[in-house]
């Protein structure tokens, strides 16, 4: 049980922003992949590109407000994907990030039990 609307912007946020850190690349070595797990009672999204990471002096602030390495990012998105997340009883965390790309990972209940956003 989730709010569609919410998890389908949460998807399209964490997809665009791998596919503009993909675009750094060299043509070529671009790429996102989405990858959907379920096990003990939840599922787990990682949205995994192949740009070049994060930057070392923001990593430990990607969840904060106003926290951007984009030109003309608001420092918003990844601030909005995580309260969506966790308004669904989840968690949202970036589990890697190096110059070969990042991997941002969410997790959401199968039950909807723990989702206020129903």
């Amino acid at each position: 049980m989730a709010d569609r609307v919410q998890v389908e912007q949460l998807l399209a946020n964490l997809i665009r922003n791998g596919i503009e850190a993909a675009a750094e690349r060299d043509a070529g070595d671009k790429q996102v992949r989405v990858r959907i797990a379920s096990s003990r009672g939840e599922v787990r999204v990682d949205v995994e590109d192949s740009g070049l990471g994060v930057a070392p002096e923001i990593t430990g602030h990607l969840f904060e407000p106003f926290t951007t390495s984009k030109p003309r990012g608001m420092g918003l998105g990844l601030l909005l994907s995580r309260q969506t997340v966790e308004s669904h009883g989840g968690r949202l965390w970036c589990e890697r990030t190096s110059e070969e790309g990042s991997d941002f990972a969410f997790t959401l209940p199968r039950d909807g039990a723990n989702s206020d956003a129903r």
